[in-house]
């Protein structure tokens, strides 16, 4: 059994708004990794629309982030 090491990537949140912060942050790297898997031309076609759904799931997220750190 491997070494429990989930501890060592953990972060303190002190607040709502930085978790609001932290959650635009985390999308950003989100739909630029998924744009970086689509630009491989030899996924298939199912491959493909499942990125395309978390890509744009992660796109409403971050919009939904940033009205809350917005407000």
């Amino acid at each position: 059994v491997p070494t429990d090491t989930s501890s060592e990537h953990l972060i303190t949140i002190n607040s709502l708004q930085e978790t609001y912060e932290i959650g635009v942050q985390a999308e950003i790297l989100n739909i630029a990794m998924y744009n970086l898997f689509l630009e491989d031309d030899t996924l298939p076609q199912d491959v493909i629309d499942v990125f395309t759904r978390l890509r744009d799931a992660s796109v409403s997220h971050q919009a939904a982030f940033e009205k809350n750190a917005n407000k």
